[in-house]
């Protein structure tokens, strides 16, 4: 019993990282407008891929799932920036003044400074910014540029007043009298928000690759903002060919890879940053995350193995839950009892028992038609009892899947990525409640 506990428990892997974000953000110079995010329902063009393929026999195959994403992977903060600027008297300078913030986030604050522009359009800027919470800021320096007498751009860095490094800002700035004239940018807590080229490619040298999903996928934009990202049409079902960059935040890719059983074969998956190229049996299980230069950017792979259930592919994860005393060994002695009756449901695919831990007297599962829905009777004293289930995700629902908990008072609901890894609950009475989720 103990061992099956630590079956489920061992280091965690996580089969996607397939979360929806927000575009990027970038200020309004010369900039594009927000892009839109593509439909990422591209995937249903390849769906039925392994039928059209002319591959074979189905069984003679293996499905192995591959995500990738690139860019700076761990979302940094970018705050906008928006204020107004002023001539001095001579027209070779002058100051601004504005307020910095995030939409998303309570955080804000004020920048000021002054500016200087040489007679070939060309200057420099430097200033101070700092938290409306009344915290230090810190500094911020660059170029301040023109493109005509009423028109410009700045870029350039910002950091805290401790020294810490911060990050790139960049904006531009329009004259709306004699006198000056507004300004919007941004800041962004990364060395910088230049595009970079994630073109690339991944193919195999025997079977075939379909689009299951793309993630922070963004058109309707400009490239150089990371707005115009392209799947190419493709005429060989052994590659699939892209368009990617990114600025500020990152971009990512789910595939299907259909590749024979017996016969070895190999998969290359090429960016212009990096390439890799693995055998497919070290696809299954496969995690890797890797820096491409020195200003933060990596991309991030992970392997794992699709299921067929229906007509559809499917992910299938491993989640424990165990509660109680759970620093003890697990067995109930004498005591009052605490009720954990409840159950678990995802919101698309199907759950399943693996097996339980730990339950006695009158500890159960209960019979239940619903395939998305798994429930239980359980009470502890002194001791824990846990849950062992099993979650098949088809992969076309993998970022709008939720999986929620109910036991005894407690309930909670997570979304894929927020339910991957470990997460303990302690309550007041000394118990604790514990969910585990992994590749299974």
């Amino acid at each position: 019993m103990r061992a099956l506990w630590i079956a489920w428990a061992l280091t965690l892997g996580l089969a996607f990282t397939a979360l929806a974000a927000p575009a990027a953000i970038v200020p309004e110079e010369g900039v594009a407008p927000l892009p839109t995010p593509q439909d990422p329902e591209i995937a249903a063009k390849d769906a039925t891929l392994f039928e059209r393929c002319g591959c074979g026999n189905r069984s003679e195959y293996v499905t192995i799932g591959l995500a990738v994403r690139w860019g700076y992977l761990d979302d940094p903060a970018v705050l906008g920036m928006e204020g107004r600027w002023r001539w001095n008297e001579t027209g070779t300078g002058g100051g601004f003044h504005g307020h910095w913030g995030a939409r998303e986030r309570d955080i804000g604050g004020f920048f000021q400074g002054r500016f200087a522009l040489g007679d070939d359009g060309h200057g420099r800027f430097h200033g101070e910014w700092n938290f409306t919470s009344g915290r230090d800021g810190g500094f911020l320096a660059g170029a301040w540029d023109r493109a005509d007498r009423g028109h410009g751009v700045f870029d350039g860095r910002w950091n805290f007043t401790d020294g810490r490094p911060g990050g790139a800002l960049r904006g531009a700035w329009a004259s709306s009298s004699e006198e000056g004239g507004g300004m919007r940018g941004a800041m962004i807590h990364a060395p910088t928000m230049d595009m970079v080229d994630w073109d690339g490619f991944v193919k195999v040298t025997d079977g075939a690759v379909a689009l299951q999903r793309v993630v922070r996928w963004e058109t309707g934009g400009e490239r150089r903002f990371g707005g115009d990202d392209q799947i190419l049409r493709r005429d060989n079902r052994s590659a699939i060919e892209w368009l990617s960059t990114t600025t500020v935040n990152w971009d990512g890719l789910v595939f299907a890879i259909y590749v024979p059983r017996e016969r070895a074969a190999s998969v290359t998956l090429h960016t212009d940053q990096v390439e890799f190229t693995w055998g497919t049996r070290e696809l299954n299980g496969l995690h890797l995350r890797r820096p491409v230069d020195r200003l933060g950017h990596e991309i991030e792979v992970r392997g794992f193995l699709i299921e067929r259930h229906g007509d559809r592919d499917a992910a299938r994860l491993a989640i424990g839950m165990r509660w109680g005393h759970i620093d003890t060994r697990g067995e109930d002695r004498d005591g009052d009892a605490k009720s954990w009756v409840g159950g678990a449901r995802i919101s698309v695919g199907g759950l399943g028992v693996r097996g339980t831990v730990s339950f006695e007297r009158g500890d159960r599962i209960l019979r239940e038609d619903n395939r998305q829905v798994v429930r239980w009777m359980s009470n502890t004293t002194t001791g824990w009892d846990g849950v062992l289930l099993v979650a098949l995700i088809p992969l076309d629902h993998l970022e709008d899947v939720t999986f929620t908990l109910h036991a005894g008072e407690f309930e909670h609901t997570w979304t894929l990525r927020e339910l991957m890894g470990r997460h303990t609950y302690d309550f007041d009475d000394g118990t604790s409640l514990e969910v585990r989720a992994m590749r299974a």
